[in-house]
């Protein structure tokens, strides 16, 4: 008897709920007595750059032009044929890479970090940190208008990674790039060198 009376409850909570919806719902339209409301102000014009994507081939080295603030994980994984030297294998790399939008125009980004693991068919295996490598881009055009936008930037690469995974070493790299993305309505091409 105490199911009945707890079924009975629930679906008592739900009737009310759906008529509360439904007074809610039917009180929005009162006092509304033409069909046609009048001149609707028009929506704020749409930035066309929220509707780009960032790139996704070769994620350390091909920045996005556009500058916004950002956390992106990164993982690889890389098969190593059976008939390479070391006999097949894995790669694995878990990143994370920020970015962050000082200015509309200005970002500090971090492109390079991370911890990797090869692991081979001979039974050795290495793991160790990923350098890191940061540095700032600048949109130094950013033409709405005309869906153009073309910014330059650096990382450094500081060797502070682990010798076993082949890094760690030398004086640093410094990057320099530039980037680019022009949009044709919904299509977007970009570029960078």
């Amino acid at each position: 008897m105490a199911k009945t009376h707890h079924s009975n409850s629930r679906w008592s909570r739900a009737l009310i709920l759906g008529a509360c919806g439904l007074i809610s719902y039917s009180s929005s339209f009162a006092g509304t007595t033409s069909k046609n409301p009048g001149p609707v102000a028009p929506a704020e014009a749409v930035d066309w750059k929220t509707n780009t994507i960032s790139p996704v081939a070769n994620p350390m080295y091909f920045e996005d032009p556009v500058i916004r603030t950002e956390i992106r994980p990164i993982f690889a994984y890389h098969r190593i044929d059976d008939g390479f030297v070391t006999n097949g294998g894995h790669a694995t790399l878990y990143a994370l890479q920020l970015r962050y939008a000082i200015t509309d125009r200005l970002a500090f980004i971090a492109t390079q970090d991370g911890y990797f693991s090869i692991n081979t068919g001979l039974g050795v295996d290495w793991e160790g940190w990923m350098d890191l490598a940061a540095g700032f881009k600048y949109a130094l055009i950013d033409d709405q208008a005309n869906q153009f936008i073309l910014t330059p930037g650096f990382t450094y690469s500081i060797p502070m990674g682990s010798n076993e995974v082949f890094q760690g070493n030398g004086d640093g790299d410094l990057d320099l790039f530039v980037s680019a993305e022009k949009g044709f309505g919904d299509v977007h091409v970009m570029a960078n060198a």
